[in-house]
């Protein structure tokens, strides 16, 4: 899905310019070294996640204490909904961040087409008339 793919690259590289200091870089790059899978990176020179922090950085809300009180705009899901993304596709994000130095996301995802998780659908009964779930 190119659109949710657009997405989730605008939303990382958003986060690296915002996050970066004054006069940083951002650099982004792509490594084609398995035939299956293709790996972005977005590379900041900002103000990085605490380590203390790291392990809640793809969680619901969450913003580093170290930025909040630097950059007040930001919910905290962008990188909720990027991990939601990539995962949907196929993919895999991680990071490597260092506090006061900066962080770089890595996305990989595979080559081609994904195959597509379908979902299952309730469907009435005829005892109930309603809905249930179907496992």
């Amino acid at each position: 899905d190119q659109d949710k793919i657009q997405q989730v690259l605008n939303n990382l590289v958003s986060n690296a310019v915002k996050y970066s200091k004054d006069h940083g870089t951002v650099q982004i790059g792509c490594k084609c070294s398995n035939p299956d899978y293709v790996t972005i990176s977005i590379k900041d020179a900002g103000y990085g996640i605490p380590k203390r922090q790291q392990h809640r950085v793809f969680q619901k809300f969450f913003r580093a204490d170290n930025v909040v009180s630097k950059i007040a705009s930001g919910t905290g899901l962008g990188l909720y909904i990027v991990k939601a993304i990539v995962e949907a596709h196929g993919g895999r994000i991680w990071f490597d961040s260092i506090e006061d130095v900066g962080t770089t996301f890595y996305v990989s995802l595979p080559r081609g087409s994904a195959p597509v998780k379908k979902r299952k659908r309730s469907r009435p009964t005829k005892r109930s008339g309603g809905y249930r779930k179907v496992s």
